[in-house]
């Protein structure tokens, strides 16, 4: 329901994107419209990642299509935080005349064609996953463990790209000015860090939670361990050249951004080489 309800919302945001670009004074009420639309999407990803996490659970099989739906949802999900700065700046410029805003008009329809094959994506999912169910057997249990732990891998290296790419285009983009970030615009950077690493962290806390609950904790088997192990030393090792490099390019400089793009930089570059090291020694066994 939430997925077609939406859906529909997508022929309601094209016809206020329109309806705003004529600047048609009821701009507010339209705007409280683009604001429900965001709510349902804010409640179609919980939904989504409340049967991620039961089909973990549960040992479905679902990696192509988790790991689209996955990629596309944290996209989306930015998207809606890209939108509403776009449309705050229509509001102080486009609809007084200032500025044309056409990066800010790319942005909501951008959105549109994103927000369209996610849905689509996340349809194909819902399917997927739903016929895993019914074919669900006992003896599978072991090989889709197997699933859930190079799933794991391929989201923390999904997450990890996209919040390397993220952090380098706000970098290049306050590292070549002298500007004064606001509060406000660090709050929005560190929120979309967070959204950006949220699909990896649930899945790590569904491990711990089965972890915890299963009185059989042998669902990581023994070669699961050493990989991890051996995997977080090599992620270890790398930290320490990432912490120096790191140090050599920005000697000297005293740029507001470098201080904020760190730590999000050298977590999301950490994590990317240790997933890409799990998934290497599992496939290698």
């Amino acid at each position: 329901m939430l997925l077609l309800i939406s859906f529909l919302g997508l022929f309601y945001n094209l016809y206020a994107y329109n309806e705003i670009k004529a600047k048609t004074p009821s701009f507010e009420a339209i705007r409280s419209g683009i604001f429900l639309v965001n709510i349902t999407k804010l409640l179609l990803f919980i939904s989504f990642t409340s049967l991620f996490l039961s089909a973990l659970k549960h040992n479905l099989k679902f990696k192509l299509s988790g790991i689209l739906t996955t990629i596309l949802g944290i996209v989306s999900f930015l998207w809606i935080l890209f939108g509403f700065a776009a449309l705050q700046d229509i509001s102080h410029e486009y609809l007084t005349g200032r500025f044309a805003c056409i990066p800010e008009w790319k942005i909501l329809y951008y959105g549109l064609l994103i927000n369209f094959m996610f849905f689509l994506v996340g349809l194909l999912t819902i399917i997927k996953i739903r016929r895993e169910a019914k074919s669900l057997s006992n003896n599978r249990k072991s090989i889709t463990e197997e699933s859930a732990f190079e799933l794991t891998q391929y989201v923390g290296i999904v997450c990890s790209l996209i919040g390397i790419a993220f952090v380098l285009f706000i970098y290049s983009v306050f590292s070549n000015n002298n500007l004064i970030i606001s509060s406000f615009t660090i709050f929005l950077i560190v929120l979309s860090c967070l959204i950006i690493i949220l699909p990896y962290m649930l899945i790590v806390f569904n491990w711990i939670n089965k972890l915890t609950r299963e009185e059989d904790r042998s669902f990581i088997d023994e070669k699961q361990k050493h990989d991890l192990f051996r995997s977080g030393l090599v992620a270890f090792l790398f930290s320490i050249l990432f912490i120096f490099v790191f140090f050599m390019i920005n000697h000297g400089r005293t740029g507001q951004i470098s201080a904020i793009a760190y730590f999000p930089l050298y977590l999301f570059a950490t994590l990317l080489v240790f997933s890409i090291s799990v998934l290497y020694n599992f496939k290698k066994s």
